[in-house]
């Protein structure tokens, strides 16, 4: 009895086939994970709505010290102060900025630089008033 060979050429046909197959079964894999992965990306990129994350609003707070004019950022550990000239943002105040400590309010803002809403904060906190302003604070540290 004779047994077929499968050394001619139906052998690589069939190889080739199954090769086919399997690359064909990768590309249709890859196409489809590329197509979900674009359209998981739609809505930032053609103006949908954005991610939660970006609709919280951070706000900052600091505590202001009226008679120095110097605002604390107690999170981010800087102060601000004016130096004659300019803005100053450091971790360390100059020994020349004398600041009461148990005098400040509390407040909180939009921004990072609470100097840019300096006028309105010292309308709102007078230097020199003693007396307890609203929304004011006095702690022992």
């Amino acid at each position: 009895m004779d047994i077929p060979s499968k050394t001619g050429t139906g052998a690589y046909r069939e190889k080739g086939a199954k090769l086919l197959a399997a690359f064909s079964l990768v590309a249709l894999g890859l196409a489809l994970l590329a197509g979900l992965g674009c359209q998981g990306m739609r809505g930032t990129e053609r103006g949908g709505p954005a991610p939660p994350a970006a609709a919280t609003h951070v706000k900052y707070r600091y505590r202001y010290y009226p008679d120095s004019a110097v605002y604390m950022d107690i999170s981010r550990k800087l102060f601000f102060y004016y130096n004659g000239e300019k803005w100053m943002t450091t971790t360390l105040l100059p020994a020349e900025v004398q600041v009461d400590w148990k005098n400040y309010a509390v407040i909180e803002m939009d921004t990072d630089k609470p100097y840019r809403h300096h006028a309105e904060t010292v309308r709102k906190y007078p230097p020199g008033q003693r007396k307890k302003h609203e929304g004011a604070k006095t702690e022992k540290e």
